[in-house]
């Protein structure tokens, strides 16, 4: 039993010890106050090597882990480029025209050596000023970001140099031309609100007029169909002038949007019936008068 005992014992000592570094040296980054020597001890900026065939440099950290310096291939690339459609585009002069053109490189290289504008032409800021200095920002690990803008069809050429590399980087882009908001579904409301309140300005007075004509002496009763005006030839005459301004105006939509929106289909179909009316009631006064 008792050598049972000591044998358990002699175990439970070996597990708790397997693993840990031999080392008593209390200025090594895995000292053990438990060791008996110091052949194993580690100690910061100390050669190693991580494993890892695409870092340089490897050595032990203030953490005891042996890390190295990603070293890649320097290179670049460019984010996105010619996007009209980018938000950070800027229209100076609101005239519907891109002035400035958001771009961001992306420099590759060894890490922690920063890269900036050695020299170029054609790189602005969001003013439209020539830039003579970019610096980049290290957004990873052996990869730089650098952001400018720059005018359509002029472009830009750049020179870009961490000390020991370079990398030349230009691109031009054609112009942009900012699209104007396609109407909303509110601005439809408005627009039919505009339409609806035309049509009762005529027809109270076309009813008037006609009570006038005809001594009543009643009040106008809307709910009477007698008090809505009607000719048949006239909505025809209407029909067709709604239809021709609909072709024309889903023609420039298309021209203009490259699209019809399901606002404006929807929009579309409620106020055409109602400028429709609005017409035939135009075309039903001029011809009373």
């Amino acid at each position: 039993m008792k050598k049972l005992f000591f044998s358990l014992v002699i175990l439970l000592c070996s597990i708790s010890i397997f693993g840990q570094a031999n080392c008593n040296d209390q200025t090594a980054c895995n000292y053990d106050p438990s060791a008996i020597d110091s052949s194993e001890c580690l100690y910061q900026n100390d050669l190693c090597d991580d494993g890892n065939v695409s870092t340089i440099d490897d050595a032990i950290d203030d953490k005891c882990d042996c890390t190295g310096v990603l070293n890649l291939a320097v290179g670049f690339s460019i984010s996105d480029p010619c996007n009209c459609l980018n938000p950070n585009n800027i229209d100076l002069d609101m005239d519907n025209s891109i002035d400035l053109i958001f771009e961001t490189v992306i420099i590759t290289g060894p890490a922690g050596l920063v890269w900036s504008l050695s020299s170029g032409t054609g790189l602005l800021d969001a003013n439209g000023n020539v830039l003579s200095s970019v610096a980049t920002t290290e957004t990873g690990s052996g990869i730089f970001e650098a952001s400018f803008y720059h005018a359509p069809d002029a472009g830009y050429f750049s020179t870009w140099s961490n000390g020991s590399d370079s990398v030349l980087i230009m691109n031009t882009c054609g112009a942009c031309v900012v699209a104007a908001a396609v109407p909303t579904m509110s601005e439809w409301g408005l627009i039919i609100l505009a339409l609806l309140a035309l049509n009762f300005v005529l027809l109270f007075q076309i009813s008037s007029r006609l009570q006038t004509a005809n001594n009543i002496t009643a009040s106008i009763n809307w709910k009477q169909s007698q008090f809505y005006p009607f000719s048949a030839k006239h909505l025809n005459q209407a029909a067709v002038l709604t239809i021709g301004l609909v072709v024309v105006l889903g023609g420039f939509s298309i021209l203009q949007y490259g699209y019809i929106s399901l606002t404006d289909l929807i929009g579309g179909s409620i106020a055409g019936p109602i400028f429709m009316y609005l017409i035939h009631l135009c075309l039903l006064e001029n011809d009373q008068d």
